[in-house]
């Protein structure tokens, strides 16, 4: 099991997500300390904030994995929009 860390810029981005995606998004999150690399979770390549993603609706929550602290970082949570990954 994984303990979950958000970044300043993550929790900054959780407060501005609406209440009801708010409770979403931290079901997911507690669904991936429990196992981050489920079906669903993508590994990104060449993208410079974070090494994983996991969607929930309309957001992406982004993070790193630190295999022998068992810590998930979460870099940030964005919403999905054409520019999310660019």
């Amino acid at each position: 099991m994984y303990t979950a860390d958000l970044t300043k810029q993550a929790v900054k981005s959780f407060k501005k997500i609406p209440k009801e995606f708010q409770k979403k998004i931290k079901e997911a999150i507690l669904k991936l300390e429990q196992n981050p690399l489920t079906s669903g979770t993508i590994k990104l390549a060449n993208y410079p904030v974070a090494e994983y993603r996991k969607k929930v609706g309309d957001y992406s929550i982004l993070f790193d994995l630190d295999d022998d602290k068992k810590l998930l970082i979460i870099a940030d949570i964005k919403r999905r929009t054409s520019t999310t990954y660019q």
